[in-house]
């Protein structure tokens, strides 16, 4: 083995989700009582973390629907959606229709948000906060990392076309929303930048067709920025 590689520690698990803020990889079985911890891949050190939590909607009847009456607007999500972030205080992770949070060293998940049409989310850290994308309706719910309080909900941005893929991206200085419309299922058409335009104002999308020097990456559930140089070009999105 060469000096330059570094040997890799297996993480035994069903499932492996990296962060992208590096450092931590969310490992879970799906099967059982579905027990997940982070681990380190690179020193195999183990973070435990309590059973995955189960959505509400699995755990709440759900309401039947007269025979006269239309069908409901919005499906509940039927797959298991997850996603996951984490900050100096905790770990979130959104499953089905339900985002949860456990503390650092604790031993339980407190529900933080819920997505009222069952949609598929994901989550990101960023400066304090943790941003939940609901996937079907584009708003965004924006979490104080620490006190867990709603700090602002930013609306979709404008509806142009069918919305095939939409990443949230955390920067270094911004917030970022991707957007694939119109049947481009490989390439991002809009992207749009959170910005408030009064101080008193409701934080907004604002479409942009530049990121400047960024260069933005995206994984299933993720997505994060980087400053481009060498064989990274800016203004350019890797998936």
């Amino acid at each position: 083995m060469r000096s330059d590689e570094v040997a890799m520690r297996l993480a035994r698990g069903r499932r492996h989700v990296p962060s992208p803020h590096g450092g931590k990889v969310f490992v879970t079985d799906m099967c059982g009582r579905h027990p997940c911890h982070l681990v380190d891949p690179f020193t195999g050190e183990r973070t435990p973390l309590p059973d995955l939590p189960v959505p509400l909607s699995e755990e709440e009847p759900m309401p039947v629907l007269e025979t006269d009456r239309s069908e409901p607007r919005y499906r509940l999500s039927t797959d298991d959606a997850f996603a996951w972030d984490w900050s100096p205080h905790g770990v979130i992770v959104a499953r089905g229709d339900t985002v949860f949070f456990c503390k650092a060293g604790g031993d339980e998940w407190t529900p933080v948000h819920r997505s009222s049409h069952g949609s598929a989310m994901t989550v990101n850290y960023r400066g304090g906060f943790f941003f939940v994308l609901e996937e079907l309706s584009l708003r965004t719910a924006v979490i104080d990392a620490e006190t867990l309080d709603r700090s602002a909900e930013i609306d979709p941005p404008p509806r142009d076309g069918g919305v095939h893929l939409a990443f949230l991206v955390t920067s270094t200085d911004n917030v970022l929303l991707l957007v694939s419309r119109d049947g481009y299922r490989s390439t991002f058409t809009h992207a749009y930048r959170a910005h408030r335009p009064r101080q008193d104002g409701p934080v907004q999308w604002e479409q942009v067709k530049n990121i400047g020097d960024r260069t933005v990456f995206v994984d299933g559930a993720h997505g994060f920025t980087v400053r481009a140089g060498g064989r990274v070009r800016r203004n350019c999105v890797y998936v």
